[in-house]
């Protein structure tokens, strides 16, 4: 019937092991080479992204803070030229009660 004796089974056996094993020792080693070749490109793009991120946040913190002190002495300088206005206005009305005129009158047409 042309079967195998136990020798002949157990040496075939044995070389089936040692294929597959060889099979897995070789997929374990061309997935270490991947995952070690897709690392080293992950940890370029991961530093170039950061870079590029942090020079952009660096642009917008400068400009918030350009913006935030030109508000300030916008805010400062209007803020003394209402006073100023103000104070005209009631150095206007002060002096003209002065004449006995309409101090109502007086105050709507110095506003005006």
């Amino acid at each position: 019937m042309g079967g195998l004796d136990r020798r002949q089974s157990d040496e075939m056996i044995t070389q089936v092991r040692q294929a597959a094993r060889s099979e897995a020792e070789r997929t374990a080693q061309l997935f270490g080479d991947q995952a070690l070749r897709v690392t080293r490109q992950l940890t370029p793009l991961i530093s170039d992204y950061t870079n590029k991120f942090i020079r952009w946040f660096r642009i917008f913190a400068v400009i918030v803070i350009v913006a935030g002190i030109g508000w300030v002495a916008f805010q400062i300088f209007a803020q003394a030229s209402l006073f100023d206005w103000v104070g005209d206005r009631l150095d206007n009305i002060t002096d003209s009660i002065g004449d006995d005129e309409d101090a109502v009158a007086l105050a709507v047409s110095a506003f005006w």
